[in-house]
């Protein structure tokens, strides 16, 4: 993060920031309950625009974001789902680009709509836009993995493993080779060390520097419960790291 500038740092199909818990924390909270009752005027307006006005919908601000970001963010998921219909609608919706390309959706951050409802942990909202894509095509952000990880939600992360282009295992970067569940383990995010553990992720994976896997990082930081989570997953506690030390 830029502290100066307070900026999220990305670049397209690159990871930057390795803190997401702060991101947009006043745009957090009920995921699509605060549309549940305001979405009626924008239905009419769309509904009712003379065609040369359609483009709109479609236009950019300062910052390179588009209505569609804003809804994202804030978790307006009927909002989210009227500007996807209409973009459908009017022919201006390609279900063959994801809604994850930075190239085509990123703002001036680099964060795309999907970015956005994950920072945002709006799991119902994301799944509007993931519905919105033609199911063949996959995430061109493998590292969202691991952005949801740190969101700490369950619902979230799961619609993320299930999404095509995703691999549970993905290294955050190539210089650390830390896995999502790794992350996991090493900040205590318990919910999302259980929903990766249901969902196949390797315990035996090891990170670059010392080759720990999961449970060393754990044990090390004396996270019981996350230690138990992993032995129950069949997690290898007697191997020992590349300094001779084993998680015990």
């Amino acid at each position: 993060v830029d502290h100066a500038k307070n900026k999220i740092l990305y670049n397209a199909g690159e990871l930057k920031r390795a803190d997401y818990n702060e991101s947009l924390l006043k745009t957090s909270g009920p995921d699509g309950i605060n549309s549940n009752n305001s979405f009626e005027g924008l239905l009419y307006m769309f509904e009712n625009l003379p065609p040369h006005l359609k483009f709109a919908i479609l236009e950019n601000d300062n910052y390179k974001r588009s209505p569609l970001h804003y809804a994202a963010q804030y978790g307006l998921k009927e909002v989210t789902h009227i500007i996807v219909r209409f973009l459908k609608e009017w022919n201006m919706f390609n279900d063959k680009v994801s809604l994850d390309d930075v190239k085509f959706w990123g703002d001036s951050e680099s964060l795309t709509p999907i970015h956005l409802a994950i920072l945002g942990k709006h799991p119902k909202t994301a799944n509007v836009l993931f519905e919105a894509m033609d199911k063949n095509i996959s995430l061109t952000c493998p590292y969202l993995i691991h952005v949801a990880t740190r969101m700490n939600n369950p619902e979230l992360l799961k619609l993320i493993i299930r999404c095509k282009g995703i691999d549970i295992n993905y290294f955050e970067n190539s210089e650390s080779k830390e896995t999502s569940l790794y992350v996991a383990c090493k900040l205590n995010l318990k919910e999302s060390v259980k929903t990766l553990l249901e969902n196949g992720a390797d315990t035996e994976i090891g990170e670059a520097t010392f080759g720990w896997t999961p449970i060393f990082v754990a044990a090390a930081n004396g996270y019981e419960e996350i230690v138990d989570l992993l032995i129950a997953s069949s997690a290898k506690y007697y191997i020992y790291d590349e300094s001779g030390w084993n998680p015990r």
